[in-house]
């Protein structure tokens, strides 16, 4: 089986593609929460411990996902990467800093209102543009894929055309 045919398979299988999607915009998240964390704990000059790093981990793993379902980001892809995908990744940023707060707030307690209120902020910019810069690359893969396999088709048609029949 050729590159080009297992990646047209892939295209094509809808529900294993939204899934592959969603567990990536997780991992994303998750990481712009925790890379968050870790530029907030530097500027206010903020030692955190292992467990706080495993109970952001946590928060974010569980208000993304819950985010993820309820904007269902993970839907539509490259039919509907536009304006509407942007604003649902928008939504889904600000749904998961609006619920991860409260519950870092009661578990941790360390954090000052100004270290929530930056790691606020700079969490949901992180997680809005790494998503998007990922949306973008994902439809500038799926351009090259389909005008890939197309010209494929065509000079495949062209050569059987051109040889000689016996």
């Amino acid at each position: 089986m050729k590159i080009n045919d297992l990646l047209l398979r892939l295209t094509k299988e809808k529900y294993l593609n939204r899934w592959i999607i969603f567990l990536i915009d997780l991992f994303l998240s998750v990481f712009s929460t925790v890379t968050s964390l870790a530029l907030v704990s530097y500027i206010l000059d903020w030692n955190y411990t292992d467990q706080i790093i495993l109970t952001v981990f946590l928060a974010s793993l569980f208000c993304s996902t819950a985010s993820f379902l309820v904007c269902q980001t993970y839907k539509g892809i490259i039919r509907h990467s536009a304006f509407t995908e942007t604003g649902r990744i928008a939504m889904s940023s600000s749904l998961k800093v609006a619920t991860i707060l409260p519950v870092l707030l009661f578990t941790t307690g360390l954090l000052s209102f100004r270290g929530f209120l930056l790691g606020s902020v700079v969490d949901f910019f992180l997680t809005f543009f790494i998503l998007t810069i990922f949306r973008a690359f994902l439809i500038t893969l799926y351009t090259f894929m389909v005008s890939s396999i197309a010209s494929n088709r065509n000079l495949s048609q062209t050569a059987q055309q051109k040889s000689p029949t016996a």
